[in-house]
This record gives structure tokens, C-alpha cells and sequence, in this order.
């Protein structure tokens, strides 16, 4: 059935004299002189709603193949059916920032990759850090292999179901470690079935405390503030055990500009007991953001500086890696 499209401009008028009305369902002055005042805010617009913003979004220019990606950067061949052969989640057909990522942290480069919303970010981490866990599985390597930082639980929550789902039947597991993860494996379960009604656990999941602590993950996905729980309770700190000197290889920050201020010091300070505890001297540091731009000579020194002083890693000249758009 054919439907015709809609007017955006029709469509903002007709929800703005909805709200309107709603607003003058439940306001009722006795003063006049407040009445009018408020009517007049209202009217205005600017009292109860922003003027309507137009966002274009270009299309983003391609990159390799995964195929390519993998023969060229010497990853293992499985990273195809985890993130383009799976029917459990979306291909992944690469972008140029993307392939640009992955070839760089192959390098051992430390990296801020900063794209627009929608841009797949997360990939520019995800496809190194699998790719890592799964080489380190072939040696039988134990312990925490990548600490991915997220400042909010929404954020991590979505990342947690989508790779959580790819590593399905890989033998790599992953753990989000936050406020909201139950204590017991019983807790946890009934949990995901009744209240986010899941009723399929992926083997790439540990789900509970207990779990992660006797079985700790080779992904450790979690926020600032447990990472310091995690450090200090004694419970807690045997997820970290099986850590040998530099196992722990990714560090990684989401959303790195949130970081600003008391918090981004008590970041930075954090990570640097993390790779102090855990022996790590050459980790890949990545941090994502989708506000992060580049004026040359300017920015671009600043973000640099802004980058070392959070990991307390050098980031080379290349380090920022930004969107590159298709030609019209």
C-alpha cells in the first residue's frame, strides 16, 4: 500500500499546537496578569520547545573488505562469520574510518576515532579486540584480554546484547559488569527471562557476579565507577587473576569526551592503577566520541594532549581518525 509522505514542517506545526494544548489542559491561573503571561510563552514557542534542527547525513565512504581487512592485517578468518556471516546480527560491510581503525590498532597505534551517531564506532574496537581474544584462545591464553569503559549503562547495555549475540559459539566470553548485574547465576537468569524477557543466554555470556568472578570474561565491559569497585573489593579483584603481565591489551573508552573535569581525573588516575596492577605497559588505548572535530594546528593538539593525559599514552600524529564522506 502506497502512503503518501508527510510534510516534516506540517508534521513539527501539528505537534507543536498539540503540546500546546496539552500545556493549557492542566494550567489554570486566577491572576490575569500571570494568565496572560503564560499564554504569551506559550504562544511564543521558545517557552516550552526549541526550534526544529534539519540534520543532513551524508553517506560514508567505503573502506576494504572484511575479506580484505583480514588477509591484509593478518586477523584470523573467523572475524568473517562473527561480523559479516552472522545470521544472528547485522553484516558488517566496512566503512573507510573503520578499515582505517582496524589497521591502525594493528599497528599497536593508540587511537580516537571521532564519526558521527550511526557511524559504527563500536566496530572500530570490536573487530581488533575479537580478533585479539581469538589468537590469545589459540594459545590458551587466561585472563582479561580488553577493558571496555562506557559512562552510561544504556550505552553498554546496547553494545553488551549486539556483540554478546556475534561471539555466540566462539569460545570468547564477555561479562557487563555493572549496577544492574545480579549476584547469583539463578538471580541472573530470572532476571533476563521475567523482566527484559530474553529467553535464549548466549555461551559468549556471563551473566552474574559470582560468575564473573570465578570465571572471568575475556571482554570486560563495565564503567568507571565499578572499574573502582573492582579494584578495591576484595571479592572483586580476583577477576582479575588470571592477568599475567600485558595480557590485558585493549583499553577502551566510549563517549571519551564525557571525561572532562573532577570526573576525567578520576579516569585518569583510575587507569593508571589498572595498568599498574595489571603490568600492562603497551596497551592500545581507543577512545570514541561522535563531538570530537579537528581544526588543524589547533584541535588537533589539543584533542592529542586531551587523549595522553586520560590513558597516560603517547598518541602519534595519525592518531585521530575522523569520517571521510562519498563525493557528490
Amino acid at each position: 500500500m502506497n502512503k503518501k509522505l508527510k510534510n516534516i514542517f506540517l508534521q513539527i506545526k501539528e505537534l507543536q499546537e498539540q503540546y500546546k494544548s496539552f500545556i493549557r489542559s492542566y494550567q489554570k491561573f486566577q491572576n490575569p496578569v500571570i494568565k496572560r503571561w503564560i499564554n504569551d510563552q506559550i504562544e511564543s514557542g521558545m517557552f516550552i520547545y526549541q526550534k526544529p534542527v534539519i540534520d543532513l547525513i551524508p553517506q560514508y565512504k567505503k573502506g576494504s573488505t572484511l575479506e580484505q581487512l583480514i588477509q591484509e592485517n593478518g586477523l584470523p578468518v573467523q572475524i568473517s562469520d562473527i561480523f559479516q556471516n552472522n545470521q544472528r546480527t547485522a553484516p558488517i560491510s566496512p566503512y573507510f574510518h573503520q578499515d582505517e581503525a582496524i589497521c591502525k590498532t594493528h599497528e599497536l597505534k593508540n587511537i580516537i576515532v571521532s564519526t558521527g551517531t550511526g557511524s559504527g564506532k563500536s566496530m572500530c574496537f570490536w573487530i581488533p579486540i575479537v580478533s585479539y581474544c581469538l589468537k590469545a584462545k589459540e594459545k590458551e591464553v587466561k585472563g582479561v584480554k580488553a577493558l571496555v569503559i562506557y559512562p552510561m549503562n544504556a550505552l553498554a547495555n546496547s553494545q553488551y546484547n549486539d556483540i554478546a549475540q556475534r561471539l555466540h559459539g566462539t569460545g570468547i566470553t564477555v561479562a557487563k559488569y555493572t549496577g544492574e548485574m545480579k549476584h547469583t547465576h539463578e538471580e541472573a537468569h530470572n532476571y533476563l527471562k521475567n523482566v527484559l524477557k530474553r529467553e535464549k543466554i548466549y555461551d559468549s555470556e556471563i551473566i552474574s557476579r559470582e560468575d564473573v568472578q570465578n570465571t572471568p570474561p575475556d571482554i570486560l565491559i563495565t564503567n568507571y565507577k565499578m572499574l573502582e569497585l573492582i579494584l578495591t573489593r576484595h571479592f572483586d579483584r580476583k577477576i582479575f587473576r588470571d592477568n599475567e603481565k600485558d595480557v590485558l591489551r585493549f583499553l577502551v573508552l566510549d563517549e571519551i569526551h564525557t571525561y572532562r573535569g573532577n570526573s576525567g581525573a578520576d579516569v585518569a588516575c583510575l587507569i593508571r592503577r589498572v595498568k599498574q596492577r595489571l603490568k600492562i605497559e603497551n596497551p592500545i588505548c581507543i577512545g570514541t566520541s561522535a563531538t570530537i572535530e579537528d581544526t588543524p594546528g589547533v584541535k588537533g593538539n589539543i584533542i592529542k594532549q586531551f587523549a595522553e593525559d586520560i590513558f597516560g599514552e603517547e598518541f602519534v600524529d595519525d592518531f585521530l581518525i575522523q569520517a571521510e564522506y562519498l563525493e557528490e
